[in-house]
């Protein structure tokens, strides 16, 4: 289910799939520095070598799973926007949480039509969207 955070989020997508990859690869960097410095002898089992190659992996397996999680989330924010039926609400909403316009006045002049006027079709975008979500939530019987 896609919140009103979830769209704000969505609007920083880039940032913050941006830092996953940093962490991303700041642990594989991690793991390919303790790989090269230990080797795998026996001084390597000693110093407890193989326990944070495992450590390691397991971290960077988590971030791997976020990252997904991420592009899950954002091609279901993208597909519930593309579904909506209104163009103008389809406009505000695509300005405002795909194109990243600044604030609501930036949509407004983009879209040539009053602040107000656009504050009620993301009104009714938001609506739109839960209800396109329950929609497709509830079972068939």
């Amino acid at each position: 289910m896609i919140t009103k955070k979830d769209l704000e989020d969505y609007r920083f997508r880039e940032i913050a799939l941006e830092q996953q990859f940093a962490k991303l690869k700041m642990w594989k960097n991690k793991l390919t520095r303790l790989h090269t410095t230990y080797g795998s002898g026996r001084m390597a089992k000693k110093l407890g070598y193989l326990s944070d190659c495992l450590q390691l992996q397991g971290i960077v397996q988590e971030i791997e799973n976020e990252i997904d999680l991420l592009y899950q989330k954002y091609k279901e924010v993208d597909s519930l926007i593309g579904r909506i039926p209104d163009p103008k609400i389809k406009a505000v909403m695509t300005q405002y949480y795909v194109l990243c316009a600044s604030d609501w006045e930036e949509v407004a002049a983009i879209l040539g039509l009053p602040r107000r006027t656009v504050y009620r079709l993301h009104g009714y975008g938001l609506e739109m969207i839960r209800h396109m979500q329950e929609q497709t939530s509830i079972p068939v019987t």
